[in-house]
């Protein structure tokens, strides 16, 4: 997380943050809505997986103010996202860990 950024950049990340999630909503109302239609469709993992560790990404971008004042969500967990797609690039994204993120 970064110390002192402006506002202005952050509310920029936290945009970044929301088109993300909208983008993986988007996908899945063209591509099926459970688990089964995900892992049957690598075009619908990977949107997935690029988007859900590009939170990850912004999320290390926060400042510290903006994360003290939401302090109750769990930014650490968040910003690891970026990692699981990446871990399992070889099994695409067949993993529990990425299933379980999409239907929170």
């Amino acid at each position: 997380m970064t110390k002192d950024l402006s506002t202005k950049h952050g509310i920029k990340h936290v945009e970044s943050i929301i088109r993300c999630y909208n983008h993986i909503e988007g996908t899945i109302q063209p591509y099926g809505s459970d688990e089964v239609d995900l892992l049957e469709n690598t075009r619908f993992q990977h949107c997935c997986a690029f988007n859900i560790t590009q939170i990850g990404e912004r999320v290390e971008r926060l400042s510290f103010n903006l994360i003290s004042k939401y302090s109750q969500t769990e930014w650490k967990e968040i910003a690891g996202f970026r990692n699981i797609p990446s871990l399992n690039a070889s099994e695409c994204m067949l993993t529990s860990g990425i299933i379980d993120l999409i239907w929170i």
